[in-house]
């Protein structure tokens, strides 16, 4: 029983959560090897676009099928190093099945993103909102939910000297960041219900970059105000 019990814990680090990562990362090579065979020698890959969906950066055959399932696998191996490296690794642990669900959800970006590109070569058509403005949603409501329940680490979150120095600045940029995160989750899906991917991907990426910069700066104010923070 207690065998059980500690498995279902938010402090376990289940073996499911590594076999689903695996998997992303097997089937983004299995991807590239079948697309490698149907592209000819010099194909021409895009593999950056504009918000129009225009592509602005081409590549060979290597690195546009290459690029994506390698950042992907090193992220998948920094993060799950992250807990194990980070001083204060054993606040990640505490929600560790919110932050492993954030590893995985970055890990579907990159695997639709992956998917758009392999597309755009084969098709010639240009459609990476389509793919990865909704993971992009997912990962926004993920980071609300995270950030706004996380304790002070080196690796993730809203991480100044202030915040770093301060629980209570911590707490409070990063409960911001989180409703901030969440609210543009929100607003990008009405978005891309009524308005379509590009537009939403836009709402997405912006409030995102605002939120990063708000909570930065909100976090010097909430450590000016706790009498308790390292000075």
């Amino acid at each position: 029983m207690s065998d059980a019990k500690s498995d279902s814990s938010p402090t376990s680090w289940r073996r499911w959560h590594y076999g689903a990562a695996g998997v992303m990362l097997v089937a983004m090579f299995g991807l590239s090897f079948w697309a490698w065979q149907q592209l000819p020698v010099d194909a021409r890959i895009a593999v950056h676009f504009g918000f129009d969906g225009v592509p602005d950066r081409w590549a060979g055959r290597a690195e546009g099928l290459l690029i994506l399932p390698v950042i992907a696998t090193v992220t998948a191996v920094v993060m799950a190093l992250v807990p194990r490296i980070d001083p204060r690794g054993k606040n990640l642990k505490s929600d560790g099945d919110w932050y492993v669900l954030i590893v995985l959800v970055v890990l579907a970006v990159l695997a639709c993103a992956h998917v758009a590109i392999i597309e755009s070569a084969l098709t010639g058509r240009a459609r990476p909102a389509d793919f990865i403005t909704l993971p992009l949603v997912v990962l926004c409501a993920a980071l609300g939910r995270f950030l706004g329940r996380s304790r002070s680490n080196f690796f993730v979150g809203v991480r100044t000297p202030w915040t770093l120095s301060s629980d209570y600045a911590w707490q409070r940029a990063n409960s911001l960041a989180g409703s901030g995160f969440l609210a543009t989750g929100v607003v990008g899906l009405i978005t891309l219900a009524l308005a379509g991917g590009p537009w939403a991907l836009k709402v997405l990426l912006g409030g995102m970059v605002v939120t990063a910069v708000v909570a930065t700066l909100a976090s010097y104010f909430f450590w000016r105000n706790d009498p308790g923070a390292v000075r």
